[in-house]
């Protein structure tokens, strides 16, 4: 598959997760609400959203797994690390996990670790990027987007926290607070799919193709 396609799959994954996970529910279980009603509830055991939730997580996995080996490839390229497609491709994992082990399922909540770590990927980003002149304005970006999904998923964990207080605000409003780490985090993905996507960044392959070819997830540039 080609560079160019396999970063399409970042808004192609925002296109899908805005439709399949704040549109669909709605449209399947009249009186369902994006903003009570948790994500996981679309996919637990006995909900008619369960086999629509699991075919929309399957397919968001498999997009954020070919952008993922995109930035691989494109760190190759560019001689910076691979640990951004790297912490991209754990949020695969997340949503492949999750397909398959639906709620209430022990290890549904299992998934949630490798979510975590992929919410670090602009942090990641933003600190094997920063040297690169062409990246100024996204190193910047991430370091902004970063800093909001920390904040986001620190109000998400308020309740497992202790913070009873800010965990009485965020749970009648959790399907919010918890679309919204998705949302942030898989419109950073399309930020950096649209600039690589740029003329500026269409690099010659020459000596590299075979390298991008032979190069695993833990190769280093």
């Amino acid at each position: 598959m080609r560079l160019s396609t396999r970063l399409l799959c970042a808004p192609l994954a925002c296109a899908i997760f805005v439709y399949g996970v704040l549109i669909l529910p709605s449209q399947l279980v009249p009186g369902y609400s994006d903003i009570h009603d948790s994500v996981s509830d679309m996919g637990q055991v006995g909900s008619p959203t369960r086999l629509a939730f699991r075919v929309v997580l399957m397919v968001l996995a498999v997009c954020t797994v070919c952008f993922a080996d995109a930035l691989r490839e494109i760190a190759v390229r560019t001689g910076t690390s691979s640990w951004t497609a790297i912490l991209v491709g754990m949020m695969a994992i997340a949503l492949g996990g999750a397909a398959v082990f639906a709620y209430p399922h022990r290890l549904h909540m299992f998934f949630a670790l490798p979510e975590l770590i992929a919410y670090q990927a602009p942090l990641v980003f933003a600190l094997t990027w920063r040297h690169e002149p062409r990246a100024k304005r996204l190193v910047a970006q991430s370091w902004g987007l970063y800093l909001l999904l920390t904040a986001v998923t620190f109000v998400n964990l308020s309740g497992p926290l202790g913070m009873n207080g800010l965990w009485g605000l965020v749970k009648p409003r959790i399907g919010l607070a918890q679309r919204m780490l998705f949302i942030i985090w898989f419109g950073w993905c399309t930020l950096l799919a649209k600039v690589f996507s740029s003329p500026n960044w269409q690099l010659a392959t020459t000596g590299v193709e075979r390298r991008s070819r032979s190069g695993g997830w833990w190769s280093s540039p």
